[in-house]
């Protein structure tokens, strides 16, 4: 008899509830792929989200350019340090003269799992970036608990039946928890504003 409940990452679809936004389908679609291929990989997958701005007498260009070095020198770290770290942003301005946007990175979870790290390491690129001795309260971590992530652990395949469906019951919860957080930004509210040609998400390859 066959004492494992079936369980699979490829067929694993999180059913959302809307609540109180209007999403975008195809950035909702991104961040579904970013999920599955990070949790795919990895045992282990801690989410961080951080909500990025600029100083308020900052001549912003109009494109995506400060945010693209931001990504680069992000993703260059964790490749150094072989940390595993995909990411998808999304660009949002309502009345402010200069965009802001919203980061979300998911990141090996064997080796990252406190949300604070990525944060001042992101701060820290992003002073440089736009050129200011300090860029410290331009750079907010959105925190959803003490560490200022979310971890997803992906059940094992091998536990016993009372000890693996302990761990499913865990992964979906923290796979709802991280999602809804996520999606956050695929709003559509303050979107739509960006000059023509200006995309308004990008994503890490897959």
């Amino acid at each position: 008899m066959n004492t494992q409940p079936s369980f699979s990452i490829d067929n694993y679809e999180y059913k959302w509830d809307a609540g109180d936004y209007v999403y975008r389908s195809d950035i909702m679609q991104r961040i579904q792929e970013c999920f599955q291929k990070a949790i795919y990989s990895h045992c282990k997958v801690f989410v961080v989200r951080l909500d990025i701005h600029f100083p308020q007498d900052f001549t912003h260009d109009g494109t995506n350019s400060s945010v693209s070095a931001l990504l680069h020198r992000l993703m260059a770290h964790y490749a150094y340090h072989k940390i595993t770290c995909r990411y998808v942003w999304a660009r949002e301005q309502n009345k402010s003269a200069a965009p802001h946007y919203h980061l979300l990175l998911l990141l090996d979870g064997s080796k990252i799992h406190n949300g604070r790290g990525p944060c001042s390491l992101a701060t820290g690129l992003w002073s440089s970036i736009i050129n200011r001795s300090s860029a410290s309260g331009l750079i907010h971590l959105s925190e959803p608990g003490t560490y200022g992530g979310i971890m997803i652990r992906r059940p094992t395949s091998c536990a016993p039946r009372a000890k693996q469906n302990e761990e499913i019951a865990q992964f979906e919860a923290a796979y709802r928890a991280a999602y809804k957080w996520a999606i956050y930004l695929a709003k559509t509210y303050t979107k739509g504003n960006a000059p023509n040609g200006v995309r308004e998400f990008g994503s890490s390859h897959f």
